[in-house]
């Protein structure tokens, strides 16, 4: 069976304002992430496995577990048997100390990019303190308009609907007619390799949802300045999240030596 290809993606550890010293960020980041410290976020215990360091790069892996029952079979009854079960994730990472940007892998169902920023965050700020964070590069905040400039084609878009008013309360025409059946919430996805046409009407209906905080829309595209990136702009966050297509090994992950490759690829930020 062949070996499905992972995907890297980047992100940047910001310092508290109140530190202007490269030696007290450096070491403040290394004191927090140090193996085995832990961080409990929304039911999830995140762990830090084993971290080495060489002087240039920290190297390091960011995962989670947790306890779910499952139905499993039991031989010696001859029936399923709900029992308690064990299930996890872990990403592989590395941080250049120089300017705190970090390259790591997201697992696919498992940890998504905002999951392990989220965690990564929870364990700086242990030790750190609230002024730090994490955020994606590129990080400065990009507009949906801008984006769509640094891409040949917008492949896929996707339009959520979280906690919807009536009918009456949506700029959009599409999210009134979601709202219609009173869902929870609603999503709606439009797909195309070929490339998507953004320039509709309904395409300005639902970014005027978005910016009226009731909606959010997260759209992919590709360019031929980055041919082996998915480049994702998410409303959210006003940014995008760039993630790089990699070989991984037999157990899914990507070595180290392939993270150090794609950091190689970002030129440095001071």
């Amino acid at each position: 069976m062949s070996i499905q290809p992972g995907r890297v993606a980047r992100a940047r550890i910001v310092a508290s304002g109140q530190l202007d010293l490269f030696d007290a960020e450096e070491k403040l980041v290394r004191n927090a992430l140090k193996q085995g410290r832990k961080a409990d976020r929304y039911g999830r215990l995140w762990h830090l496995g084993q971290v080495t360091y060489d002087g240039e790069h920290l190297y390091g892996r960011l995962g989670f577990d947790r306890t779910e029952n499952a139905d499993l079979w039991q031989n010696d009854i001859d029936d399923f048997e709900n029992l308690p079960t064990k299930s996890g994730a872990a990403a592989p990472f590395v941080v250049r100390m120089v300017d705190l940007v970090v390259v790591y892998q997201p697992r696919r169902q498992a940890i998504r990019p905002i999951s392990f920023v989220g965690a990564l965050r929870s364990m700086l700020r242990m030790d750190a303190g609230d002024g730090w964070n994490v955020t994606a590069l590129p990080g400065a905040g990009t507009s949906f308009d801008d984006w769509r400039q640094q891409v040949d084609q917008v492949t896929q878009i996707r339009f959520r609907l979280d906690q919807a008013p009536g009918p009456e309360g949506h700029p959009s025409r599409v999210a009134s007619l979601l709202s219609e059946t009173k869902p929870e919430s609603a999503m709606i996805s439009w797909r195309s390799e070929a490339g998507l046409d953004l320039g509709s009407d309904l395409m300005r209906d639902l970014m005027a949802q978005a910016e009226s905080g009731a909606g959010e829309i997260v759209a992919f595209g590709r360019s031929t300045t980055m041919p082996d990136a998915l480049r994702r702009w998410d409303s959210a966050v006003g940014d995008e999240n760039v993630t790089t297509e990699v070989e991984v090994n037999e157990t899914g992950e990507v070595d180290r030596a392939t993270l150090l490759g794609e950091l190689a690829k970002i030129g440095r930020l001071r």
